[in-house]
């Protein structure tokens, strides 16, 4: 993940934080608060917002770091479900549940495709038991 993918991602949250910056400097401003206490709550204001999206990122790049380097060290490429490790952010655990549905519904299939393998060997099998009895009376 890119800082700056997720800075495009998190846009609409930041023009949201500046308009709410921009509306309470107004409104302190016609109460007359003085300037210094304007700063004050400005910064504190911001500071909480950049502390959201930091800590946000984080723990997601943590995340997207650690599956991308387990997908890499992986042979079989399909089996990262069965290793990956549910995220604690909730797109990521949309993500991760989507994912475990797809794999179990693959596996189905799988497992449906192998026995319609396995029955009609049966039944070639079957078949060619019957052939041989009248091929063998007939010689």
């Amino acid at each position: 993940m890119k800082t700056s993918a997720y800075i495009k991602e998190k846009l609409y949250l930041i023009c949201i934080a500046f308009l709410t910056s921009c509306i309470t400097i107004l409104f302190l401003s016609a109460i007359n608060v003085n300037h210094e206490m304007i700063l004050v709550v400005s910064f504190l204001f911001w500071g909480m917002v950049l502390a959201i999206l930091i800590i946000e990122y984080l723990r997601r790049v943590g995340y997207y770091r650690r599956l991308q380097e387990t997908l890499t060290q992986l042979d079989k490429k399909y089996l990262i479900t069965e290793i990956m490790e549910e995220p604690l952010f909730m797109d990521g655990r949309i993500m991760y549940d989507t994912l475990k549905i797809v794999d179990k519904s693959m596996n189905d299939y799988v497992n449906s495709y192998k026995i319609t393998q396995k029955e009609y060997k049966e039944y070639v099998e079957m078949w060619v038991h019957e052939i041989k009895t009248p091929l063998a009376a007939a010689n």
